[in-house]
C-alpha cells in the first residue's frame, strides 16, 4: 500500500539458464538414429527416433578398365598450345596497349559465349586463356597485396579516376594501370568500395 492508500503490484521474473543437453549427448544422436526437434511456440522438445532402413545393393561391383587408349584416339588431334607470352604465338613483342586491347576482347567474347570465334579470328586456338592473360586477369593475391598498401581515402580517388576513363579509351586505362602498378588488381580492387561513387559519400 502507498501513501495515498492504493495498493500496487510489483512482479519480477526469475529467469535460470539450464542445461539440457551436454555435447556428448548431442553427438550420440546420429550414432543411434535420434534426432531432436525443438518447438519454439509451443515451448516444446521432441525426441524423435527414425531407425536404418536396410537397403538391398541393386548395382553390381564397378568394374575399373583401363580407358587411357580410348582417350588418346578420342583427343589424337586435340593439343592444347602451351604458351606464356604473345611472341610464341605472333612472332613478334606486342606493346602493352595491343595485348590489353587483345584482352580486353576476349573479355567481351567470353561474355557472349563466343571464344571459339575469338580464338580463330586471333590466331588463338588451343591456347590456355588464363596462362597467356595472366598479367591481365585479376588476381586475389595481387588484389590484398594492394588492399594492404591503399587505404580507403586512397581507393577511392583512384576509383574516381579510374571511372572518369571512357569504357573504349583502352590507351587511357593501360597508362593509368602502369602508372599506379595495378596489373592483375584494376578494376576488381575497386569492388569491395562500391560500382559507383554514390556508394562512397560516407567515406
Amino acid at each position: 500500500i502507498d501513501s495515498r492508500g492504493k495498493k500496487s503490484v510489483s512482479i519480477s521474473k526469475r529467469k535460470d539458464n539450464v542445461c539440457l543437453f551436454t555435447p556428448d549427448m548431442m553427438h550420440g544422436l546420429g550414432e543411434n538414429y535420434y534426432h531432436i526437434s525443438f518447438f519454439v511456440l509451443r515451448k516444446t522438445i521432441y525426441l524423435g527416433y527414425s531407425p536404418q532402413v536396410p537397403v538391398k545393393q541393386k548395382a553390381e561391383d564397378i568394374i575399373y578398365s583401363d580407358l587411357s587408349e580410348f582417350y588418346k584416339i578420342k583427343f589424337k588431334d586435340f593439343e592444347v598450345r602451351e604458351v606464356t607470352n604473345f611472341e610464341d604465338i605472333y612472332k613478334r613483342k606486342l606493346s602493352k596497349l595491343d595485348e590489353y586491347k587483345l584482352f580486353k576482347k576476349f573479355q567481351q567474347a567470353k561474355k557472349e559465349n563466343k571464344t571459339d570465334e575469338f580464338a580463330k579470328k586471333e590466331n588463338l586456338v588451343n591456347v590456355n586463356f588464363e596462362l597467356l592473360f595472366k598479367n591481365y586477369i585479376p588476381d586475389d593475391k595481387v588484389i590484398d597485396s594492394k588492399m594492404s598498401l591503399l587505404n580507403a581515402d586512397e581507393r577511392f580517388e583512384l576509383l574516381k579516376q579510374w571511372q572518369a576513363i571512357s569504357d573504349d579509351d583502352h590507351e587511357a586505362q593501360v597508362e593509368f594501370i602502369e602508372k599506379h602498378n595495378l596489373w592483375g588488381a584494376c578494376p576488381a580492387i575497386f569492388e569491395n568500395i562500391g560500382e559507383n561513387l554514390d556508394d562512397l559519400t560516407d567515406l
